[in-house]
């Protein structure tokens, strides 16, 4: 290599590490990322410091080799923890999802899998474990918790016939189910071993039932699986579609509506919400805009009054204002409200 090239080569190197110190000190929920893009461009100095066995002669082969080197070690920490944890962005995990299909392709994803059993014990969970299968570890999940990430079937039935519960909810923010995980990370197979064993597909996490959490993550033989419940009212007394309008997830709506979901669903409880009440008083424009269209009507009565009501005692003020500048209608439907005055 010459030496403008392993100059130019240090040099990348140097920024990839600066560039992964950075993301993890300013993201902390992306800590293995920056990990990642950290070793990666370590590894790449010392590469170039340690390199006899190769002579490049080109700037551009110099330049070459830092970028792939810095391409590999950000999409190795990207997957890890995309598919390890829950508290990072769904982007992440979603480009996980996206790297491990692709890894797939050029049969190396069993490494991938094999490595991320190593780093959390699961393929060789000692006996102590096994009997204490209920237990969390210091970020709120189980065993079977894990195993449903990770998708290994033959742990999850194991736990399951000693015992562990396919209902407990991780001690987080995220309050996953095994289930939710199961279908957070497409593994249908222990979806199926799940729901034959008592788990509770109306259980709510932080993304609403196991339903909401496939359609999130676009599982679409999961969806279908789970289909007949999307209907279904959870415990808390919402279907689907009222997490959907709540929660402003226009492609899962989208979807719901589609597949039958009921727009006009009260809520089970004393707030009597249908899904365009929630629409409007979380300010979802384009969801009450989806909802009106399907036959949503804007005109039942929650505790609030009509939807147009939940939204001025929400202050969704851009919802009132799209439907005063449409003359109080959209959709061949009149919008009406208990009082309009002063607004």
């Amino acid at each position: 290599m010459g030496s403008w090239g392993k100059v130019a080569s240090f040099i990348g190197g140097a920024a990839l590490t600066a560039g992964g110190v950075a993301l993890t000190a300013l993201f902390p929920g992306l800590a293995l990322v920056g990990a990642g893009m950290t070793s990666a461009g370590i590894s790449g100095m010392l590469y170039v410091v340690t390199n006899q066995k190769y002579e490049f002669k080109s700037y551009r082969s110099s330049l070459a080799i830092g970028f792939c080197t810095g391409v590999v070690g950000t999409a190795i920490g990207t997957t890890i923890v995309g598919s390890l944890f829950s508290d990072c962005p769904k982007y992440v995990q979603k480009m996980a999802q996206l790297i491990i299909g692709a890894a797939s392709k050029f049969g190396i994803k069993e490494n991938i899998h094999k490595y991320q059993k190593d780093e959390l014990g699961s393929s060789s969970l000692p006996l102590k474990i096994m009997k204490n299968h209920d237990t969390y570890d210091e970020r709120g999940y189980t065993p079977l918790h894990m195993a449903a990430m990770l998708g290994d079937f033959n742990l999850a039935n194991t736990l399951i016939q000693e015992g562990a519960s396919a209902n407990l909810v991780a001690k987080n923010e995220w309050r996953y189910t095994p289930l939710h995980e199961a279908c957070r990370h497409n593994h249908i197979n222990i979806v199926k071993l799940l729901l034959s064993n008592g788990a509770d597909p109306s259980l709510k996490c932080y993304d609403g039932d196991a339903l909401s959490v496939a359609i999130s993550y676009k599982n679409r033989k999961i969806i279908a699986l789970l289909d007949g419940s999307i209907n279904a009212y959870d415990s808390v007394g919402y279907t689907p579609l009222h997490y959907a309008a709540m929660h402003s997830r226009y492609s899962e709506a989208l979807h719901l509506v589609n597949m039958g979901g009921d727009v006009n669903a009260v809520a089970r409880n004393q707030w009597r919400y249908t899904p365009v009440h929630e629409a409007f008083r979380h300010g979802c424009l384009e969801i009450a805009k989806l909802l009106l269209e399907n036959g949503g009507d804007p005109n039942l009565y929650c505790n609030e009054g009509t939807a147009l009501d939940a939204a001025k005692v929400f202050n969704s003020s851009h919802v009132v204002s799209f439907f005063r500048s449409n003359g109080w209608s959209y959709a061949g439907k009149t919008v009406t409200a208990s009082i309009r005055e002063g607004w």
